[in-house]
């Protein structure tokens, strides 16, 4: 059987604990994960599935989660990531005339002035998308 999912775990802890919180140390043990890693998941349950919960604190430090909206928390039991977010679509680009390059380069020594070089290459098309495909142009 999968695995559920631990925002699913998460929110049914707090519907278990009510009016008095879920502890840090509580929420840590359930989801099977470290301590100071335990505030990420609250986060998560409040950006992705609307969450309103109170902070417990002593001082500075937060001591329990309590979550206001329980019946408005919706997390299905083997959520997968990003399942409610809707896929980006590719976009489609618009074909260009292939440019074509030209090559010149000269090379002159100063001791032999009958050396000079003059290279002129133009590219074929094939050549051209092999280079693109290379690199990682399309």
């Amino acid at each position: 059987m999968a695995k559920k999912s631990q925002m699913f775990v998460l929110r049914n802890l707090m519907v278990a604990a009510g009016d008095k919180g879920v502890s840090k140390a509580q929420a840590a043990k359930a989801l099977n994960v470290d301590e100071s890693c335990v505030g990420v998941y609250f986060f998560y349950l409040k950006r992705d599935f609307k969450a309103q919960y109170d902070l417990i604190k002593k001082g500075r430090q937060i001591v329990a989660y309590k979550l206001k909206n329980p019946d408005d928390v919706v997390v299905d039991e083997y959520h997968r990531k990003n399942s409610n977010k809707s896929t980006p679509k590719k976009v489609a680009t618009k074909a260009t005339k292939t440019p074509v390059v030209k090559k010149q380069a000269s090379v002159s020594d100063e001791d032999d002035s009958d050396s000079d070089v003059n290279v002129s290459h133009q590219f074929s098309e094939r050549e051209f998308n092999d280079i693109k495909t290379s690199l990682g142009i399309l």
